[in-house]
């Protein structure tokens, strides 16, 4: 059984659109593009462990963790496919549970991927860590939250990310960041066998659009890979542009080999 929370909307035929949300999230990212969506598919939004109403973890919660979190998620839903979609931080969960259950795959979307986040990012991220377990998720704010709106207007959307990000758990985000050091998804995405579509919005200063062009070109064998710019949108298209990226989703999925991922 799984241990996660989840919420499921739409139709109960067809592949799940399975979503992943950034960190510093929760599910309710994806509320927006999940009410258009939830009209077509079946659509599934998890908290990840350490996030919204999931259980915070004992220790650093790896891809390969979340990974299981999820397949744990799809056999208690009875999905035979899910179509992860997967934003930043939950890019790369998407891209670890392709990889480790390819046949429960139909399809896969990235916004805001990257290749791998290495050791280099051992410091900055256990400072952010340590700072939000002695001081809350408030020692983060604006520099976070401004980081991930850059260049975007500090309208409601920006208020209601900061509503969301203030009520992290601050253990759950620490072992959430902490978790992901180490992780390289190059030979994961070089393996990938399914259409995939990789998103990235043009102000994004962390998982930049060059590096989603890096991650697009180690689609080799995807049979039907596509990259696409937000132009208005930072880290979370997602949310910052949410019309948009809901039909580019739908539009991707309906082109896609053998008449497209989309339920009859």
């Amino acid at each position: 059984m799984s241990t996660i929370r989840y919420s499921v909307s739409g139709l109960r035929e067809g592949p799940a659109l399975l979503l992943l949300h950034a960190l510093g999230a929760n599910r309710h990212m994806w509320d927006e593009c999940a009410t258009l969506w939830s009209q077509q598919f079946a659509v599934v939004a998890c908290d990840l462990r350490g996030a919204g109403e999931s259980p915070p973890p004992d220790r650093p919660w790896t891809p390969e963790d979340h990974a299981n979190d999820v397949e744990a998620v799809r056999a208690e839903l009875g999905l035979g496919q899910i179509i992860p979609i997967g934003c930043a931080i939950g890019a790369v969960v998407a891209t670890w549970y392709a990889h480790r259950h390819p046949r429960h795959v139909r399809a896969l979307v990235l916004s805001e991927p990257t290749l791998s986040i290495d050791e280099s990012a051992r410091a900055v991220i256990d400072g952010r860590a340590e700072a939000v377990t002695r001081h809350g998720m408030q020692a983060l704010v604006p520099a976070a939250i401004d980081t991930a709106f850059a260049n975007m207007p500090k309208d409601e959307r920006y208020v209601a990310y900061t509503r969301m990000f203030l009520a992290h758990d601050p253990l759950g985000y620490a072992r959430i960041a902490q978790g992901m050091v180490g992780v390289d998804l190059r030979t994961a995405l070089r393996e990938l066998a399914v259409p995939t579509l990789v998103a990235v919005g043009r102000h994004d200063l962390l998982f930049t659009p060059d590096l989603a062009r890096q991650v697009h070109a180690h689609l080799e064998r995807a049979p039907h890979a596509a990259f696409h710019q937000l132009d208005h949108a930072a880290h979370f298209p997602p949310f910052q542009e949410a019309q948009a990226f809901s039909h580019l989703v739908l539009d991707f999925l309906a082109r896609g080999p053998g008449g497209g991922a989309r339920p009859s």
